[in-house]
């Protein structure tokens, strides 16, 4: 149960001691029902979350073949195609078989992060993140069974900026709560003057004896999306200031956000992505959404549907209440 749900029961209980004797007995079998009722919600919740973590498993050998595809490792095979004629007219149709060939998809993970909303906000309109990540090769998606954990791993081709081929970033989640305690990152080793996640600036110095003044070169931490790749953990939330603890829980909120779009957008949604459509939104249940879709103009709600997801966010620090809001439907033919 969460804090707020807690919070809401304590004030019931409270106002029922209010009650004359005669109502406030009424009100306890009431309160039996509220907690029952309650009981049955939580059990939903963990229902919820069993089937969401079974069919993102059963979703990843989908992934594989489409990425097979998107490789050019292999040519459609006639499942695949069954909607063929909805695509081709009489005259094409001739011509299929010699167009049926095993070719990759030029720059197509590139297009999907490009088209994708949130990513776009988080490169900043940043060109040294484009381009790099002209070099997406693969997107690969892992799911643990029985739990939350997952991994989000990138393939790359050979490039001028570093020489890994594969970026990955692994959530851990405790227990079964909703929001990761701790990321493992692959290190990415950038060649030399290729390292986009750090800038050189130019400060003057003062000497306090001389009153000469020089400019002095500095490097420190520049915006990017290969920030990313960097690791935040709260397993260890007693041992850390109120400072660093505050900071880890930023760096939380911003990573498990780019990785719920990873997870419910760019590589379920890539299709619409690549052609340029963003993902429509399903929606779910969500009191508190509603609310605020009250408070903000037509222009507001548009942006934030579409960073919205079905796994719950961490936009509150130590991932407080948070309710299920909406999730990608993509457009089916």
């Amino acid at each position: 149960m969460s804090d707020h749900e807690n919070s809401n029961i304590d004030e019931v209980i409270a106002k029922i001691k209010t009650l004359p004797l005669a109502q406030r007995v009424h009100a306890v079998a009431l309160f039996h029902s509220l907690k029952r009722k309650q009981q049955y919600d939580e059990e939903l919740e963990e229902q919820i979350k069993k089937l969401t973590n079974q069919y993102d498993r059963l979703n990843l050998p989908l992934y594989e073949q489409q990425n097979e595809i998107i490789l050019g490792q292999r040519i459609p095979n006639e499942v695949e195609l069954t909607n063929l004629p909805k695509f081709v007219s009489d005259a094409e149709t001739q011509e299929i078989t010699q167009n049926n060939v095993a070719e990759p998809l030029a720059e197509y993970w590139y297009k999907v992060l490009k088209n994708s909303t949130l990513i776009s906000d988080v490169c900043h309109d940043n060109e040294k993140d484009w381009d790099v990540l002209k070099f997406i090769k693969k997107v690969e998606l892992d799911h643990e069974e029985n739990n939350n954990n997952f991994t989000i791993k990138l393939t790359f081709l050979p490039n001028e900026y570093f020489t890994n081929e594969v970026l990955q970033k692994k959530f851990f989640f405790e227990d079964n709560e909703d929001t990761p305690i701790k990321s493992e990152s692959t290190h990415i080793d950038w060649k030399d003057g290729k390292n986009i996640t750090q800038k050189k600036v130019s400060k003057k110095q003062k000497n306090k004896k001389t009153g000469a003044s020089r400019n002095v070169e500095k490097v420190v931490d520049a915006d990017s999306f290969f920030n990313f790749f960097k690791d935040f953990d709260l397993s260890k939330q007693k041992e850390l200031d109120e400072e660093e603890l505050q900071k880890q829980e930023d760096l939380m909120n911003e990573h498990f956000d780019i990785a719920t779009e990873f997870l419910d957008s760019i590589v379920p949604c890539s299709l619409e992505l690549y052609l340029g459509i963003q993902p429509e939104m399903a929606e779910l249940d969500d009191d508190e959404d509603d609310e605020e879709e009250e408070e903000n103009d037509d222009d507001d709600d548009e942006d934030d549907d579409k960073k919205k997801s079905k796994r719950k966010k961490s936009s509150n620090s130590k991932g407080g209440d948070n309710k299920k809001a909406e999730k990608p439907d993509c457009k089916q033919q």
